[in-house]
Order: structure tokens, then sequence, then C-alpha cells
């Protein structure tokens, strides 16, 4: 599970003439996300400065049922276009987490293609996008893995030690999950779920925090992952570190992960006038009031 820092000292404020001008957010959740410790991450931008986060937290039954997962995206990126047309000049930032939100903002990016020949306003949201972020993703999804990350989300728990404290159904989920990923229709969905990341998925940079430690995203995976798109022609950057476990590297190093976002947001946004001064990121006790969530944050 993922959780928020303590005390950051470095934060970004985007200067905006106006409104429409004020870069969106977008972030796509790890599977079976609950709402507290997803909301960290949306506060975490909130505390940089970046008012406008559409939120899409990623369902167990949209992995396991593909055209599930599709209607959901469908309908999460109407809301993103209405969004961005509310802010016509707004620039756009993804920030992805785990297989779940990998496989979220590729349904999106499918659908924005599929649409942008017909669709001037998702031809515009899809030139918009200027930086992906993606958090200990993506992954080789093999049967182990799939069912491990499946048992963590329905069971709350970090996929760190699963098999040991729930090894009673990673067993089972396991031996169903592998005839699933045999299904001629489902390895037919998983390769064109990778292919539209290289083929739709917008040519902006993208910036890979990931572990060495983490029991579901192989190093290696991300790597090669990265070379992939830099073959298409992709933009990628970098940052690894030793011992942090699957979407807990913002929980166990908040100011260098936040540097990272910091960095990244002054890389892929020079136009944006970004001051850097001393804030605090809201610690888990530090909850921002319902009332302002609701204002500031869409989830979808």
């Amino acid at each position: 599970m993922a959780g928020a820092g303590c005390c950051i000292s470095a934060a970004v404020h985007p200067i905006a003439l106006d409104e429409s001008t004020e870069p969106i957010i977008v972030t796509f959740s790890w599977l079976g996300a609950t709402k507290r410790p997803y909301s960290k991450y949306v506060q975490l931008w909130q505390s940089l400065g970046f008012r406008h986060v559409l939120a899409a937290r990623s369902r167990v039954s949209s992995a396991l049922v593909p055209p599930a997962g599709m209607r959901r995206a469908r309908k999460f990126t109407r809301k993103l276009i209405q969004m961005a047309q509310q802010r016509p000049n707004a620039p756009i930032l993804v920030h992805l987490f785990s297989g779940g939100g990998f496989i979220y903002m590729g349904c999106v990016c499918k659908l924005l293609a599929e649409w942008a020949p017909t669709s001037p306003a998702a031809a515009d949201v899809r030139s918009r996008i200027r930086g992906v972020i993606l958090d200990s993703s993506p992954a080789n999804v093999t049967a182990d893995v799939f069912s491990r990350a499946l048992v963590a989300a329905a069971l709350a728990r970090p996929a760190e030690g699963i098999e040991e404290s729930a090894g009673w159904l990673v067993k089972p989920t396991t031996a169903v999950i592998g005839r699933v990923l045999e299904i001629p229709t489902y390895k037919k969905q998983l390769r064109a779920m990778e292919q539209s990341w290289l083929q739709h998925a917008p040519p902006c940079p993208k910036l890979f925090l990931y572990s060495d430690a983490d029991a579901l995203i192989q190093p290696a995976a991300v790597e090669a992952f990265m070379e992939q798109l830099g073959r298409a022609g992709s933009e990628t950057s970098r940052h690894k570190w030793g011992d942090s476990e699957h979407v807990s590297h913002f929980r166990q190093y908040p100011e260098e992960y936040t540097q990272q976002l910091v960095q990244f947001v002054k890389r892929v946004l020079p136009e944006q006038q970004v001051l850097t001064e001393q804030q605090d990121v809201p610690t888990q006790q530090q909850v921002l009031p319902e009332q302002q969530q609701q204002q500031l944050v869409q989830q979808a």
C-alpha cells in the first residue's frame, strides 16, 4: 500500500495568467486502491500548487473483465475531455501507479487515438499531454504476478509478503489466472494494451520511479519497456530506489520522491514559471477537509 510522507522542503507553484492555463494533473491508481491511501498523492499534487486534479481508481473487476475496464475508461476519457475543454490552454500531466494504472492509461490512450480523427476535442487532449510519470510500472503480466496483485488488492494488504500471509488464497488464484491468461481473446487484449502504449501513447517525456525491492514489478521489465519507448521516439528518465516496496516510494522516501516530481515538472513545463519555496506535504494525519477535496478533485 502507498501512503504519504512528512515534511518536504521543495514545492512547485505554477503561475498562470488565468485559470484556463493552470496544468491539469491526471492520476491513475494501482489495482484496487482505496480512497484514503490514494488521496495522499492527490494531496501531494495540491500541496505543490496544482489545483486541478482528475483522479481515476482502477478496480479489480476492470482487470479481470477487460470490456468492463474499457467501459470505465470510455466514461473517464469523456470526463477528461470535458475538463480540458473548460481549460482550453492547460497542459496535462499524467501520474500513474502499478499495472492497474498502466492498463487504465493504455485504454485512455487507445480511445483518444481512435476518436482523434473525428473529434478535435480528443485530438486536442492528446496533444496537450506533456509528461507521464510511471510509479512501480509496468510489469510482466504472469499468473504469479497477476494473482499476487489481485489478492493484495482484494485484501487491502501490501504485495510484499502476500504469499506468506495469504498463501491459502494466492495459490488457487494463481491456478485460475494461469488458465485465464491462456484464453486467446484475453491474450489478444493484453497484447493490444502493450501495443497501445507503443503506438498511441503521446510522445512526451516519461519518468519511471521504481525499486529493486518491488515484489510485483521487476526492474528489468521497467527498463526493457523504457528501451522500447526510446526506440519509438519517447524521451525517458528514471529514478530507482534499492529497498522501497511496491507503490511505497513516496511513503519511504518522501523528499526524494517529491524532488523527482518537481524536477520533472520544471523540465516538461518550461513555459510555466515555477517557484521553489518552503512548504509541507500533508502527513498521514493531515487530511484536507472533505468539502475542499470535493471542490478540487474530481474522482472518476
